[in-house]
């Protein structure tokens, strides 16, 4: 029945064959393996309570599979275009920020900068999103290494303070 998604006795549904391969996947012992199944189930569970495409989209904005890192910027993959936010080392201190094209942006600090002066990329994908969002995660992670005592190359802030 694919309206009620059932087997043609009605004993089995899809939705139930799905749940029960995820919640298996979850307790196996493979590096990974057990974080995609509980974010498949958290989704598959949001999918069911209906709110799923807000949830999922937010979920996957703040996923980790959507982090690049790389120790320069010759090692940073392509996948880290698009829009999104950045952080690299540079002289000891951390910078922080934010693009619609992170990978055209890292390259105009490394001519700031230096090529070999950028270390320890970490990019952060933000598909789909706006430039306030990347605005706000950008100043999320600046509070953080301010919080933290860390030394940042930042000038400005992403976002006034008041």
């Amino acid at each position: 029945d694919p309206i009620n998604k059932t087997d043609f006795d009605g004993n089995w549904g899809w939705g139930d064959t799905l749940d029960l391969a995820l919640t298996v996947a979850s307790f196996l012992p493979i590096p990974g393996l057990q974080q995609i199944a509980w974010v498949a189930k958290a989704a598959s569970l949001a999918l069911r309570v209906g709110k799923a495409g807000k949830i999922f989209a937010k979920l996957a904005k703040w996923s980790p599979f959507n982090v690049v890192k790389a120790k320069s910027l010759n090692a940073l993959p392509s996948r880290a275009k698009g829009p999104g936010i950045y952080e690299f080392e540079i002289k000891g201190k951390m910078y922080v920020g934010q693009s619609n094209n992170v990978a055209r942006r890292l390259k105009e600090h490394a001519r700031k900068y230096g090529q070999d002066s950028i270390s320890n990329i970490k990019v952060r994908k933000m598909p789909n999103s706006s430039r306030l969002d990347r605005l706000e995660a950008e100043q999320a992670r600046i509070n953080l290494y301010r919080q933290n005592g860390t030394a940042l190359e930042n000038k400005i802030n992403a976002i006034k303070q008041n």
